[in-house]
């Protein structure tokens, strides 16, 4: 079970880094946790393709966003979370 603090950054981690944009596409049409977690849960929801996955990561990445967001690893580590 997962608790605490990494709980709140747990969702982000497997969003940017563990699925490929292809498969990240087909779990946010296809399970219904991503959608939860993406607050696309009404049926006006529009779901980014594989492509606009990419641009998104490759905007962020462009914008040296990556390590503000991922932040959290070195934070939970210096209070004591590892």
């Amino acid at each position: 079970m997962v608790s605490g603090v990494w709980r709140r950054f747990l969702n982000e981690y497997f969003f940017m880094r563990i699925f490929s944009n292809d498969r990240m596409e087909f779990l946010l049409k296809d399970r219904l946790f991503f959608t939860r977690f993406l607050r696309m849960e009404n049926e006006r929801s529009v779901f980014p393709d594989a492509k606009t996955i990419r641009l998104f990561k490759e905007k962020l990445r462009e914008a040296e966003l990556m390590s503000k967001i991922f932040c959290c690893q070195s934070l939970l580590e210096k209070n004591g979370f590892t």
